[in-house]
C-alpha cells in the first residue's frame, strides 16, 4: 500500500504522472479554484465564477456553456465538481491570471507536484514584459532548466521558442503551431550567423548554405570523424526541416497532420539549435 502525506501520495510511490485529475487531487484543486475565484472578484466567489465561466465559454465555446450550467445548478461548486478533467484543467489554466496572488500560484504548483500531476505552473514574461502564467506539461527538471535558460537569453528567437514550448506543452496544445514556431525560432537564431543580408532567409535556404560551406563547427575539444560537428548541425537542422509534415508549397509529399509527439520532438530539437546559434557556439571555422 502506498504511503500518504496528508491528501497526497508520497512522491517516491508515484510510478507515473497523471495526465488527468485523479481522485486524490480533485478536492484540493476544487478548493484552490474557489480561492482563485474569490481572489479574482474580491470576496465573492459566485461573482468570480460568473466572470471565469463567461470567459471560458467565449474561449472554448462548449456545447453546454458553463454559465448555463451555473443557471441550472445555482452553485458554482456543483458546476466545478461536475466538470470533466479537460474542462477542469482548462478552467484552472484560465484562473492563473497575473492578478491572482503569487502564493495561490505556488500553492497550486505544490498540489500538482505532490499529487503526481503531469501538469505544472509556468511563469514567463512576454515580449512586452508582461507576466504570463498558465499550465504546461511537466518535463524532466534538467530539460526545463535548459529550455528556460535558452528562452531567456536568445532574444527574439527565445520569444519564438517560448511560444513553441507553450503550444507543445500547454494545457491546450496546438502541435502544428508548436512545430511552426520551433522552426521560426531556429530561423531567427540562425539568420545573423548564416544569412545576415537575406531578409527572406528560411530554414531550408540556410540549411543549404551551411551544407554547402561544410566548415561549421562546435566548440568541442574532441570530435569523432563519424559525427563531425558540421554533420551533427546539418543533421539536426535537416531532421527539423523535413519533419514538418503539414507544410505545403513545393513539397511533393502529401501534407500530414502534425502529431503531439512530433511537435514535442521538434521543440526539444530547437532548444539546443537556438542556443548554439544565438550564443555563437555554432560558427564557421576561423579563417574561412
Amino acid at each position: 500500500m502506498a504511503r500518504t502525506t496528508g491528501l497526497f501520495q508520497a512522491p517516491e510511490d508515484l510510478q507515473t504522472l497523471y495526465e488527468d485529475i485523479p481522485p486524490h487531487l480533485r478536492l484540493p484543486l476544487q478548493e484552490w479554484v474557489g480561492q482563485a475565484l474569490r481572489n479574482i472578484d474580491g470576496s465573492n466567489s459566485h461573482a468570480g465564477a460568473r466572470t471565469a465561466f463567461g470567459a471560458y465559454d467565449l474561449q472554448f465555446r462548449p456545447s453546454d456553456p458553463l454559465l448555463m450550467r451555473l443557471e441550472r445548478r445555482g452553485s458554482w461548486q456543483e458546476v466545478i465538481a461536475a466538470l470533466n478533467d479537460r474542462e477542469f484543467l482548462q478552467l484552472i489554466d484560465w484562473c492563473l491570471l497575473p492578478e491572482v496572488w503569487s502564493n495561490l500560484r505556488r500553492d497550486l504548483d505544490t498540489f500538482l507536484l505532490k499529487g503526481g500531476s503531469a501538469w505544472t505552473v509556468y511563469d514567463r514574461t512576454d515580449e512586452n514584459d508582461n507576466d504570463e502564467f498558465g499550465l504546461e506539461r511537466r518535463v524532466p527538471e534538467g530539460v526545463q532548466v535548459a529550455a528556460e535558460a535558452t528562452i531567456a537569453s536568445a532574444g527574439h528567437a527565445g520569444e519564438r521558442l517560448a511560444q513553441a514550448w507553450h503550444h507543445a506543452f500547454g494545457v491546450n496544445p496546438n502541435p502544428s503551431a508548436a512545430y511552426r514556431d520551433a522552426i521560426r525560432a531556429v530561423e531567427d537564431a540562425m539568420k545573423n550567423a548564416v544569412s545576415p543580408n537575406d531578409n527572406t532567409a528560411t530554414l531550408g535556404k540556410m540549411l543549404a548554405t551551411i551544407e554547402s560551406q561544410k566548415n561549421w563547427t562546435l566548440p568541442l575539444q574532441r570530435t569523432d570523424p563519424r559525427a563531425e560537428p558540421a554533420v551533427v548541425i546539418v543533421g539536426m537542422l535537416r531532421a527539423l526541416w523535413v519533419g514538418q509534415a503539414d507544410r505545403h508549397g513545393g513539397d511533393p509529399a502529401p501534407a500530414l497532420a502534425i502529431t503531439q509527439e512530433a511537435a514535442e520532438t521538434a521543440v526539444m530539437l530547437a532548444v539546443p539549435l537556438v542556443h548554439w546559434f544565438t550564443s555563437g557556439h555554432a560558427a564557421r571555422r576561423s579563417g574561412t
